[in-house]
């Protein structure tokens, strides 16, 4: 069992490029928000639980790549 999110570069794309300051504001914020996710989600198993409680699965893609390009 996998919490995911996207960040998309299109909104964090300004004329003079990427945001690195706001994509880095944003990348924090999604992480600490999947990992809360994992406290206070449910779980159908026992096992479930104690499997992401441990390990704390987190993944976090990008969309927007081609919007961002052509910004």
């Amino acid at each position: 069992m996998g919490n995911l999110g996207s960040v998309n570069l299109a909104a964090h794309t300004t004329e003079n490029g990427l945001d690195e300051e706001l994509i880095a504001r944003t990348v924090r914020t999604a992480v600490r928000m999947l990992d809360n996710v994992i406290d206070i989600n449910y779980y159908p198993t026992p096992e479930a639980r104690a499997a992401n409680l441990r390990h704390r699965p987190v993944g976090l893609g990008i969309m927007g790549f081609r919007d961002a390009l052509y910004k």
